[in-house]
């Protein structure tokens, strides 16, 4: 299941890349970002909070036009993760963190309003998940779990966002709602959802 997830965003990775380098553009990219795993337990008293933390992205990505005013993007990105546990079973906790690697595919579509020498533009669409790494770290206790039980392995998630263009440079901010239940098992009644916000720089090398 897992390769052939990642053999199809692949697949549409490379097939999207084909049809832009004609007449699109291909960038550098690279973000700040906060996100966090929403977990709603059947049972309300365990419900365990997570605090978003700093972690980052790099990849690159290519753009290209479909209209004056819309341009759809298709980008591969090294992503982490991170979040800290601060509340579990009504009980309020500290140095413990989850953390994910993943390798992220996004395609968006972008529609500009140029305004001078400046564009400013609105991004959706959705991204693909691979997260081939994960852990839960205790560094009061010094433990590790890994990977996070109960996790799988791939996501899906609904993209919308704001930014700004001028020359080659581009600057955005974007917000991740998970459209995928992340439990594992089916039948637990467990909810597991990623929630996320980018700070992303983008740099147009041709």
């Amino acid at each position: 299941m897992k390769k052939a997830v990642l053999f199809c965003f692949g697949l549409i990775f490379i097939s999207s890349v084909i049809s832009a380098l004609p007449r699109g553009e291909f960038r550098t990219l690279g973000s700040f970002q906060f996100s966090h795993l929403s977990i709603a337990p059947p049972d309300a008293l365990t419900n365990p909070q997570q605090s978003p933390r700093l972690a980052f992205s790099v990849g690159v990505g290519f753009c290209f036009p479909v209209s004056k005013t819309v341009s759809l993007e298709t980008d591969i990105l090294y992503r982490t993760k991170k979040a800290e546990l601060t509340r579990f079973s009504g009980i309020e906790w500290n140095d413990t963190y989850y953390r994910m690697q993943c390798l992220t595919i996004p395609f968006l579509a972008h529609l500009r309003f140029p305004v001078s020498s400046i564009q400013l533009f609105a991004v959706f669409g959705v991204q693909g998940d691979w997260i081939f790494k994960s852990c839960i770290d205790n560094n009061k206790n010094d433990v590790r779990i890994e990977p996070i039980p109960g996790l799988k392995s791939y996501d899906l998630q609904a993209v919308g966002g704001v930014g700004i263009r001028r020359g080659r440079v581009s600057v955005e901010f974007r917000y991740e709602y998970g459209l995928l239940n992340l439990s594992k098992d089916k039948d637990s009644g467990l909810s597991i959802r990623s929630r996320g916000f980018d700070f992303l720089l983008a740099f147009r090398l041709f």
